[in-house]
């Protein structure tokens, strides 16, 4: 429900982070590769072993607290521009 939430109201905000990330380098390169999250991705294991307070460990702590793995979220549905679609 969130994810259909986000794909219907985030279209504003989408162009401006996309803006954003063309400004940097490591940006750039996020927009090129265009990387995904799920669990062949990612060590679950070794973000859990994080520092306390740190992006890793809080993404961890937040799929256990709702019962979802990275490989939870659907395909985006709506129709976006192809770039605006993998920023979200």
């Amino acid at each position: 429900m969130i994810a259909a939430l986000g794909e219907t109201t985030a279209g504003c905000s989408l162009p401006r982070l996309r803006d954003l990330m063309l400004e940097s380098a490591e940006g750039r390169r996020i927009l090129k590769e265009r990387p995904r999250v799920n669990s062949s991705t990612i060590d679950m294991n070794r973000l859990a072993q994080q520092p306390e307070g740190s992006f890793g460990r809080a993404y961890v702590t937040w799929l256990e607290r709702c019962g979802v793995t990275p490989d939870t979220r659907e395909p985006v549905r709506l129709p976006v521009i192809c770039l605006l679609l993998f920023l979200h």
